[in-house]
């Protein structure tokens, strides 16, 4: 589904807010400061050490960080818009290795003054699930679950060994039935169905379900 609004975390007193429009990520806000804006250009060397020793003064209420560099000639709109889309691409991506956050999603309307710039998701989710240590939490949603191979808009993302995988499910087999009968690494097997799920490649059917 292409929806507009904004997907909120938060952990403790981590939090993170993804905005979409139409289904693309075009936003991304952060209470950490390494993943602010100003952080982030002046790590990519887009904004001098001086400049960002003034980042302070620069903020003018209501108007985005980005803009007020660009306007003030402090930084092009091309750096501005190179260092949003890395901020909202690392912002996206540290969340993939929680899961124990409270995740809501608050659908609404969102104007194009609010695109700055996108982010490819499919590319993001592959980068996204490659990256992230294996933890348990995945085995245990995925385990009782059956996959069944759905679409393959996506498949020219994966390895040889990732489509090896892909070809190996029948379709009427639970995760966990099918990874003690293939060779795979562990690590790997549970991973890899996580990133066809998460790319929409296949459906995962409940005990009793049957494909839609």
């Amino acid at each position: 589904h292409r929806l507009s609004g904004q997907l909120g975390f938060r952990q403790g007193s981590v939090s993170k807010q993804l905005l979409f429009r139409d289904g693309e990520l075009v936003a991304a806000k952060t209470n950490v400061p390494e993943e602010r804006l100003g952080e982030i250009l002046f790590k990519l060397g887009k904004i001098s050490s001086e400049a960002h020793g003034k980042l302070g003064g620069l903020i003018e209420p209501n108007q985005p960080l980005g803009k007020t560099l660009s306007k003030k000639g402090v930084t092009s709109q091309r750096n501005v818009d190179d260092g949003l889309t890395y901020q909202m691409r690392e912002i996206a991506l540290s969340l993939f290795p929680y899961f124990d956050g409270d995740l809501s999603f608050q659908e609404r309307a969102v104007g194009e003054d609010e695109q700055a710039v996108r982010v490819n998701l499919p590319y993001l989710l592959e980068d996204g699930v490659r990256r992230m240590k294996f933890d348990g939490a995945i085995r245990s949603f995925l385990e009782k679950q059956t996959p069944v191979v759905k679409g393959r808009e996506f498949a020219h993302l994966l390895t040889e060994e990732e489509r090896q995988l892909l070809g190996a499910i029948p379709g009427d087999t639970t995760c966990e039935t099918l990874g003690r009968s293939l060779k795979f690494n562990p690590e790997f097997f549970w991973k890899t169905l996580y990133l066809f799920y998460s790319l929409n490649i296949v459906d995962l059917l409940r005990e009793g379900e049957k494909p839609a």
